[in-house]
Protein backbone atom coordinates (compact mmCIF):
# COMPACT_ATOMS: atom_id res chain seq x y z
CA UNK A 1 0.00 0.00 0.00
CA UNK A 2 2.64 2.55 0.55
CA UNK A 3 4.09 1.91 -3.33
CA UNK A 4 2.07 4.12 -4.51
CA UNK A 5 2.71 7.28 -2.26
CA UNK A 6 5.91 6.87 -3.20
CA UNK A 7 5.37 7.16 -6.82
CA UNK A 8 3.58 10.22 -5.81
CA UNK A 9 6.41 11.66 -4.33
CA UNK A 10 8.68 10.73 -6.95
CA UNK A 11 6.15 12.37 -9.60
CA UNK A 12 5.59 15.24 -7.81
CA UNK A 13 10.14 15.91 -7.40
CA UNK A 14 10.20 15.89 -10.92
CA UNK A 15 9.10 19.23 -11.42
CA UNK A 16 11.86 20.22 -8.93
CA UNK A 17 14.39 18.01 -10.76
CA UNK A 18 13.57 19.37 -14.23
CA UNK A 19 13.86 22.79 -12.93
CA UNK A 20 17.25 22.05 -11.53
CA UNK A 21 18.47 20.52 -14.53
CA UNK A 22 17.04 22.97 -16.57
CA UNK A 23 18.21 26.00 -15.21
CA UNK A 24 14.90 27.70 -15.06
CA UNK A 25 12.45 28.08 -12.65
CA UNK A 26 8.26 27.24 -13.36
CA UNK A 27 9.16 24.25 -15.53
CA UNK A 28 6.08 22.16 -15.24
CA UNK A 29 5.88 18.57 -15.77
CA UNK A 30 2.96 17.04 -17.06
CA UNK A 31 2.25 12.87 -18.20
CA UNK A 32 2.01 12.43 -21.62
CA UNK A 33 2.51 9.69 -24.68
CA UNK A 34 5.62 10.70 -25.68
CA UNK A 35 8.74 12.41 -24.02
CA UNK A 36 9.04 16.48 -25.44
CA UNK A 37 9.04 19.92 -24.12
CA UNK A 38 7.92 23.01 -25.56
CA UNK A 39 10.42 25.33 -23.50
CA UNK A 40 8.46 25.53 -20.67
CA UNK A 41 6.82 22.11 -20.15
CA UNK A 42 8.15 18.98 -19.88
CA UNK A 43 5.88 15.81 -21.41
CA UNK A 44 6.72 12.32 -20.08
CA UNK A 45 5.67 9.21 -20.63
CA UNK A 46 4.09 6.62 -17.81
CA UNK A 47 4.17 3.61 -19.88
CA UNK A 48 5.54 2.77 -23.65
CA UNK A 49 4.34 0.37 -25.83
CA UNK A 50 2.21 -1.31 -23.22
CA UNK A 51 5.34 -1.17 -21.18
CA UNK A 52 5.65 0.35 -17.76
CA UNK A 53 8.72 2.80 -17.13
CA UNK A 54 10.76 2.68 -14.56
CA UNK A 55 12.04 5.47 -12.51
CA UNK A 56 15.34 5.70 -14.13
CA UNK A 57 14.03 5.44 -17.34
CA UNK A 58 11.15 8.13 -16.41
CA UNK A 59 14.36 10.45 -15.24
CA UNK A 60 16.28 9.89 -17.94
CA UNK A 61 13.78 11.39 -20.11
CA UNK A 62 13.81 14.64 -17.78
CA UNK A 63 17.49 14.97 -18.05
CA UNK A 64 17.26 15.08 -21.57
CA UNK A 65 14.13 17.19 -21.48
CA UNK A 66 15.50 19.76 -19.32
CA UNK A 67 18.67 19.79 -21.35
CA UNK A 68 16.58 21.07 -24.20
CA UNK A 69 15.28 23.57 -21.41
CA UNK A 70 18.58 24.55 -20.85
CA UNK A 71 20.42 24.51 -24.14
CA UNK A 72 18.04 24.64 -26.74
CA UNK A 73 16.71 27.77 -28.67
CA UNK A 74 13.12 26.91 -29.74
CA UNK A 75 12.83 30.16 -32.27
CA UNK A 76 15.46 29.23 -35.16
CA UNK A 77 15.49 29.98 -38.43
CA UNK A 78 15.77 28.28 -41.78
CA UNK A 79 17.75 29.71 -44.99
CA UNK A 80 15.10 27.60 -47.15
CA UNK A 81 11.66 26.36 -46.74
CA UNK A 82 10.45 24.70 -43.36
CA UNK A 83 9.90 20.97 -44.37
CA UNK A 84 9.60 18.34 -41.55
CA UNK A 85 12.70 16.50 -43.03
CA UNK A 86 14.42 19.08 -42.28
CA UNK A 87 13.22 19.97 -38.60
CA UNK A 88 13.88 15.83 -37.97
CA UNK A 89 17.95 16.34 -38.83
CA UNK A 90 17.58 19.63 -36.58
CA UNK A 91 16.03 17.37 -33.55
CA UNK A 92 18.68 14.73 -33.84
CA UNK A 93 21.52 16.58 -34.00
CA UNK A 94 20.55 19.25 -31.07
CA UNK A 95 19.42 15.77 -29.02
CA UNK A 96 23.36 14.99 -29.29
CA UNK A 97 24.10 18.19 -28.78
CA UNK A 98 22.57 19.05 -25.44
CA UNK A 99 22.89 15.57 -23.85
CA UNK A 100 26.84 16.28 -24.07
CA UNK A 101 26.25 19.59 -22.92
CA UNK A 102 24.38 18.29 -19.65
CA UNK A 103 26.89 15.37 -19.22
CA UNK A 104 29.69 17.91 -18.81
CA UNK A 105 27.33 19.75 -16.25
CA UNK A 106 26.05 16.39 -14.25
CA UNK A 107 28.52 13.62 -13.43
CA UNK A 108 25.57 11.28 -13.18
CA UNK A 109 23.63 12.70 -16.27
CA UNK A 110 25.00 10.09 -18.66
CA UNK A 111 23.88 7.06 -16.84
CA UNK A 112 20.54 7.97 -16.50
CA UNK A 113 20.24 8.98 -20.35
CA UNK A 114 21.81 5.59 -20.79
CA UNK A 115 19.17 4.40 -19.04
CA UNK A 116 16.25 6.02 -21.44
CA UNK A 117 18.34 5.38 -24.75
CA UNK A 118 18.26 1.24 -23.87
CA UNK A 119 15.12 0.21 -24.42
CA UNK A 120 15.19 2.57 -27.81
CA UNK A 121 18.37 1.07 -29.04
CA UNK A 122 17.25 -2.57 -28.50
CA UNK A 123 14.31 -1.95 -30.52
CA UNK A 124 15.87 -0.09 -33.46
CA UNK A 125 19.35 -2.48 -33.35
CA UNK A 126 17.17 -5.39 -33.43
CA UNK A 127 18.12 -7.78 -36.47
CA UNK A 128 15.09 -8.04 -37.90
CA UNK A 129 14.24 -4.42 -38.00
CA UNK A 130 14.30 -2.81 -41.07
CA UNK A 131 13.99 0.66 -40.58
CA UNK A 132 11.93 3.23 -43.12
CA UNK A 133 14.20 5.31 -45.72
CA UNK A 134 12.83 8.55 -43.86
CA UNK A 135 13.76 7.79 -40.07
CA UNK A 136 17.80 6.32 -41.71
CA UNK A 137 19.11 10.03 -42.12
CA UNK A 138 18.26 11.75 -38.60
CA UNK A 139 19.03 8.39 -36.26
CA UNK A 140 22.20 8.36 -38.30
CA UNK A 141 23.13 11.76 -37.58
CA UNK A 142 22.42 11.50 -34.03
CA UNK A 143 24.05 8.13 -33.30
CA UNK A 144 26.82 9.48 -35.22
CA UNK A 145 27.29 12.52 -32.93
CA UNK A 146 26.83 10.37 -30.05
CA UNK A 147 29.32 8.03 -30.73
CA UNK A 148 31.58 11.22 -30.59
CA UNK A 149 31.60 10.94 -26.61
CA UNK A 150 29.29 7.85 -25.68
CA UNK A 151 31.22 4.78 -26.97
CA UNK A 152 27.48 2.77 -25.89
CA UNK A 153 26.32 4.23 -29.27
CA UNK A 154 28.80 3.06 -31.28
CA UNK A 155 27.35 0.01 -32.44
CA UNK A 156 24.04 1.49 -33.12
CA UNK A 157 26.17 4.09 -35.55
CA UNK A 158 27.79 1.44 -37.15
CA UNK A 159 24.67 -0.56 -38.38
CA UNK A 160 22.78 2.82 -39.44
CA UNK A 161 26.33 3.53 -41.28
CA UNK A 162 25.40 0.34 -43.29
CA UNK A 163 21.59 1.36 -43.91
CA UNK A 164 22.67 4.50 -45.07
CA UNK A 165 25.26 3.50 -47.72
CA UNK A 166 22.69 0.68 -48.59
CA UNK A 167 19.28 3.01 -49.08
CA UNK A 168 21.01 6.49 -49.87
CA UNK A 169 24.41 5.41 -51.25
CA UNK A 170 28.14 5.96 -50.44
CA UNK A 171 28.37 9.61 -52.88
CA UNK A 172 25.20 11.05 -50.11
CA UNK A 173 27.13 9.01 -47.21
CA UNK A 174 30.19 10.79 -47.76
CA UNK A 175 28.74 14.31 -48.07
CA UNK A 176 26.93 13.82 -44.75
CA UNK A 177 30.13 12.52 -42.89
CA UNK A 178 32.03 15.59 -44.09
CA UNK A 179 29.39 18.09 -42.40
CA UNK A 180 28.81 16.00 -39.32
CA UNK A 181 32.68 16.24 -38.92
CA UNK A 182 31.56 20.28 -37.85
CA UNK A 183 29.53 18.67 -34.46
CA UNK A 184 31.91 19.76 -32.03
CA UNK A 185 31.82 23.26 -33.14
CA UNK A 186 28.57 23.82 -32.96
CA UNK A 187 27.82 26.03 -30.08
CA UNK A 188 24.03 27.03 -31.12
CA UNK A 189 20.76 25.61 -32.18
CA UNK A 190 20.49 27.71 -35.26
CA UNK A 191 24.74 26.35 -36.50
CA UNK A 192 22.83 22.76 -35.86
CA UNK A 193 19.90 24.16 -38.17
CA UNK A 194 21.91 25.46 -40.76
CA UNK A 195 24.10 22.18 -40.95
CA UNK A 196 20.60 20.59 -41.26
CA UNK A 197 19.80 22.62 -44.54
CA UNK A 198 22.92 22.16 -45.77
CA UNK A 199 22.26 18.08 -45.10
CA UNK A 200 19.06 18.64 -46.76
CA UNK A 201 20.71 20.45 -50.19
CA UNK A 202 22.75 17.49 -50.48
CA UNK A 203 20.00 15.30 -50.46
CA UNK A 204 17.96 17.43 -52.42
CA UNK A 205 20.84 17.93 -55.51
CA UNK A 206 21.10 13.68 -55.73
CA UNK A 207 17.12 13.15 -55.83
CA UNK A 208 17.38 15.89 -58.77
CA UNK A 209 20.14 13.95 -60.38
CA UNK A 210 18.64 11.16 -60.45
CA UNK A 211 15.31 11.39 -61.75
CA UNK A 212 16.87 12.27 -65.04
CA UNK A 213 18.81 9.50 -65.31
CA UNK A 214 15.32 7.27 -64.64
CA UNK A 215 13.88 9.80 -67.67
CA UNK A 216 16.74 9.04 -69.61
CA UNK A 217 16.84 5.15 -69.29
CA UNK A 218 12.58 5.23 -69.84
CA UNK A 219 12.97 6.83 -73.05
CA UNK A 220 16.15 4.92 -74.27
CA UNK A 221 14.14 1.86 -73.86
CA UNK A 222 11.08 3.68 -75.67
CA UNK A 223 13.20 4.88 -78.61
CA UNK A 224 14.74 1.25 -78.96
CA UNK A 225 11.32 -0.62 -78.95
CA UNK A 226 10.01 1.98 -81.66
CA UNK A 227 13.63 2.24 -83.60
CA UNK A 228 12.41 -0.55 -86.34
CA UNK A 229 9.28 1.14 -87.40
CA UNK A 230 10.51 4.14 -88.50
CA UNK A 231 13.15 2.25 -90.54
CA UNK A 232 10.69 0.13 -91.96
CA UNK A 233 8.27 3.07 -92.46
CA UNK A 234 11.13 4.92 -94.45
CA UNK A 235 12.49 1.82 -96.18
CA UNK A 236 8.96 0.78 -97.43
CA UNK A 237 8.95 4.39 -98.30
CA UNK A 238 12.37 4.15 -99.98
CA UNK A 239 11.50 1.30 -102.03
CA UNK A 240 8.07 2.98 -103.04
CA UNK A 241 9.87 5.84 -104.79
CA UNK A 242 11.87 3.57 -106.13
CA UNK A 243 9.74 1.75 -107.71
CA UNK A 244 7.45 4.94 -108.73
CA UNK A 245 10.70 5.96 -110.53
CA UNK A 246 11.30 2.65 -112.54
CA UNK A 247 7.55 2.58 -113.58
CA UNK A 248 7.95 6.17 -114.62
CA UNK A 249 11.26 4.88 -116.43
CA UNK A 250 9.81 2.02 -117.96
CA UNK A 251 6.60 4.00 -119.33
CA UNK A 252 8.75 6.83 -120.86
CA UNK A 253 10.86 4.10 -122.38
CA UNK A 254 7.97 2.19 -123.55
CA UNK A 255 6.69 5.68 -125.39
CA UNK A 256 9.79 6.67 -126.66
CA UNK A 257 10.00 3.07 -128.44
CA UNK A 258 6.93 3.25 -130.06
CA UNK A 259 7.80 6.40 -131.07
CA UNK A 260 10.67 4.86 -132.43
CA UNK A 261 8.61 1.88 -133.90
CA UNK A 262 6.07 3.70 -135.45
CA UNK A 263 7.98 6.48 -136.84
CA UNK A 264 10.42 3.79 -138.98
CA UNK A 265 7.28 2.31 -140.66
CA UNK A 266 7.50 5.46 -143.00
CA UNK A 267 10.80 4.82 -143.73
CA UNK A 268 10.27 0.88 -144.12
CA UNK A 269 7.26 2.09 -146.52
CA UNK A 270 9.40 4.79 -148.57
CA UNK A 271 12.57 1.77 -149.13
CA UNK A 272 9.71 -0.40 -149.96
CA UNK A 273 8.29 1.96 -152.76
CA UNK A 274 11.32 3.07 -154.04
CA UNK A 275 13.01 -0.56 -154.55
CA UNK A 276 9.70 -1.31 -156.88
CA UNK A 277 8.71 1.95 -158.00
CA UNK A 278 12.17 3.31 -158.99
CA UNK A 279 14.44 2.24 -161.74
CA UNK A 280 16.98 4.39 -160.83
CA UNK A 281 19.81 2.63 -158.44
CA UNK A 282 21.06 5.93 -157.12
CA UNK A 283 17.65 7.66 -156.04
CA UNK A 284 17.50 4.02 -154.14
CA UNK A 285 20.57 4.58 -152.13
CA UNK A 286 19.17 8.26 -151.53
CA UNK A 287 16.37 7.38 -150.03
CA UNK A 288 17.64 4.54 -148.15
CA UNK A 289 20.31 7.11 -146.52
CA UNK A 290 17.50 9.27 -146.07
CA UNK A 291 15.09 6.82 -144.36
CA UNK A 292 18.36 5.79 -142.08
CA UNK A 293 18.85 9.12 -141.42
CA UNK A 294 15.10 10.01 -140.10
CA UNK A 295 15.25 7.14 -138.28
CA UNK A 296 18.60 7.88 -136.35
CA UNK A 297 17.08 11.34 -136.06
CA UNK A 298 13.92 10.00 -134.09
CA UNK A 299 15.94 8.10 -131.75
CA UNK A 300 17.82 10.79 -130.84
CA UNK A 301 14.74 12.94 -130.51
CA UNK A 302 13.50 10.04 -128.34
CA UNK A 303 16.15 9.80 -126.04
CA UNK A 304 16.61 13.81 -125.88
CA UNK A 305 12.72 13.30 -124.58
CA UNK A 306 13.04 10.81 -122.46
CA UNK A 307 16.61 10.39 -121.75
CA UNK A 308 16.41 6.70 -121.58
CA UNK A 309 15.81 3.30 -123.89
CA UNK A 310 15.49 -0.04 -122.46
CA UNK A 311 16.21 -3.24 -124.34
CA UNK A 312 12.66 -3.88 -125.25
CA UNK A 313 13.52 -0.95 -127.86
CA UNK A 314 16.48 -2.78 -129.07
CA UNK A 315 13.94 -6.03 -129.57
CA UNK A 316 11.80 -4.05 -131.70
CA UNK A 317 14.53 -2.18 -133.56
CA UNK A 318 16.20 -5.40 -134.28
CA UNK A 319 13.30 -6.29 -136.45
CA UNK A 320 13.51 -3.61 -138.64
CA UNK A 321 15.68 -4.72 -142.38
CA UNK A 322 18.98 -5.61 -142.16
CA UNK A 323 19.60 -2.66 -144.41
CA UNK A 324 18.57 -0.42 -140.98
CA UNK A 325 22.41 -1.33 -139.50
CA UNK A 326 23.22 2.10 -138.75
CA UNK A 327 19.47 2.34 -136.80
CA UNK A 328 20.06 -1.03 -134.77
CA UNK A 329 23.23 0.32 -133.05
CA UNK A 330 21.82 3.03 -132.25
CA UNK A 331 18.91 2.13 -130.93
CA UNK A 332 21.64 -0.73 -128.75
CA UNK A 333 23.57 2.47 -127.62
CA UNK A 334 20.26 4.15 -126.27
CA UNK A 335 19.41 1.28 -124.97
CA UNK A 336 22.70 0.24 -122.76
CA UNK A 337 22.21 4.33 -121.91
CA UNK A 338 18.81 3.85 -120.11
CA UNK A 339 19.95 0.60 -118.46
CA UNK A 340 23.55 2.53 -117.03
CA UNK A 341 21.01 5.36 -116.19
CA UNK A 342 18.35 3.12 -114.57
CA UNK A 343 21.61 1.34 -112.28
CA UNK A 344 21.59 4.36 -110.04
CA UNK A 345 18.07 3.74 -108.19
CA UNK A 346 18.92 0.68 -106.35
CA UNK A 347 21.97 2.50 -105.23
CA UNK A 348 19.63 5.33 -104.47
CA UNK A 349 17.30 2.93 -102.45
CA UNK A 350 20.44 1.73 -99.91
CA UNK A 351 21.69 5.49 -99.71
CA UNK A 352 17.56 6.28 -98.49
CA UNK A 353 17.69 3.28 -95.91
CA UNK A 354 21.07 4.07 -94.28
CA UNK A 355 19.85 7.46 -94.27
CA UNK A 356 16.36 6.31 -92.47
CA UNK A 357 18.90 4.15 -90.38
CA UNK A 358 21.04 7.06 -89.34
CA UNK A 359 17.66 9.35 -88.54
CA UNK A 360 16.55 6.68 -86.62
Amino acid sequence: MRAQPQQTNFLKSLPIVAGCLGNKLGVRVELSNQACTNGKTIYVPMSIDSREIGKEELLGFIVHEASHVRYTKFKFKFQGIDLPIKRALVNAIEDARIEKLIGQEYAGAPYLLEQAHKPFLEKYLDPGFVPKPESILPMYCLLRCEATYNQSTVHGFKVYRQWFEQVFGSRLLSGFDKELDKFDSFKSTQQVANCAERLFELLENQLKQQAPDKSQNQSGSKQQGNQSQPQSGQSGQSASQSQGSNQSQASGDNSAAKETSEGSKPDQNANGNSGSGSSDGSTSKDNAKSSEGNSADQAKDAKGKKGKSKSKSKSESEKQSDKDSEQGQNATGDASNGHSEGSNTPGTQNGNENNASAQA
